[in-house]
């Protein structure tokens, strides 16, 4: 049913978490599902991996869920392959892919893939909180017009600008409490989105038409690879979801997490050959 996807670096006590949290998504309950977690073979912490795995695996087994675990082993020392080469490895039709430090409401998966499955939708994203300056999702802004801010809630707002979108986080910039206003919003209301950052779904299919992720980008940040890609399946005529009633949790853990690659300058070079004048959308998207 569905692949995920979890690369990993330097953070093997970290990443149980979420693999603990897996077993209580409502998808996985119901149907046979993978994960793959995707290191680097210069990774210090192989052994503690390993040893974790079959341990949670055995969870699994004991709640009787059909969750078999990988452990893909990169030689790449990079985060853009790491992705491709599990997402190639993965055998189901559908691949999350996730950030090894999540937390997500148990129906948050088959929540989202009720709407994956409309046929001209490439991916979707429910709203991703992170109680730390992080990358986290976009959102249409007419939902967090007029909406009150508190102090210790810390992440990805977005601008309204005379020429687009901006995405702006750090510690000077607020968001509202999502969890007050969701409810206010309709049920069936869902954005279309030009690009996704971060842990969302999406359809092998597509990864396939857009050749993975762009090597190009195989960035110590994890922005413009994601951007690049999911503003790639958009141009192929698919649809990008953001479904603001689902959420998941970023912890924001401070060490690891990421392989080394080119520098976000390096990035940016390449998208400036890639998109030209369509580069500004998708500057603002990873500006920091």
């Amino acid at each position: 049913m569905i692949s995920f996807i979890i690369p990993s670096y330097k953070r093997s006590q970290v990443i149980t978490g979420v693999l603990i949290a897996l077993k209580n998504q409502t998808i996985i309950k119901k149907n046979p599902c993978e994960i793959l977690v995707s290191i680097d073979n210069i990774d210090p912490e192989i052994k503690n991996y390993t040893s974790y795995l079959e341990q949670i695996q055995k969870i699994f087994t004991d709640f009787q869920l059909q969750l078999k675990i990988i452990l893909v082993i990169n030689n790449t020392q990079g985060l853009v392959l790491a992705k491709n080469k599990a997402i190639n490895l993965a055998k189901y039709p559908y691949i999350m892919m996730m950030d090894d430090d999540l937390y997500m409401e148990d129906d948050y998966v088959e929540s989202l893939l009720k709407d994956l499955k409309i046929k001209e939708v490439g991916a979707v994203s429910g709203f991703i909180v992170s109680y730390r300056p992080a990358i986290s999702h976009t959102q249409k802004s007419d939902i967090i017009n007029n909406i009150s801010q508190i102090d210790n809630l810390q992440t990805l707002h977005i601008k309204k600008t005379i020429d687009g979108w901006r995405s702006v986080f750090g510690k000077k910039e607020q968001v509202m409490n999502w969890i007050k206003i969701r409810d206010s919003i309709p049920r069936q209301k869902r954005y279309n989105m030009d690009y996704l950052i971060n842990s969302y779904l999406f359809k092998k299919e597509a990864f396939i038409k857009v050749k993975g992720y762009n090597i190009k980008l195989n960035s110590k940040t994890s922005a413009h690879e994601e951007v690049d890609f999911t503003f790639r399946i958009k141009r192929l005529g698919y649809n990008l979801i953001f479904n603001p009633h689902h959420m998941m949790w970023h912890l924001t853990v401070g060490k690891g997490g990421i392989y080394k690659g080119l520098d976000r300058k390096s990035s940016k070079r390449v998208l400036e050959e890639e998109y030209n004048e369509q580069l500004p959308k998708l500057i603002r998207s990873i500006s920091r």
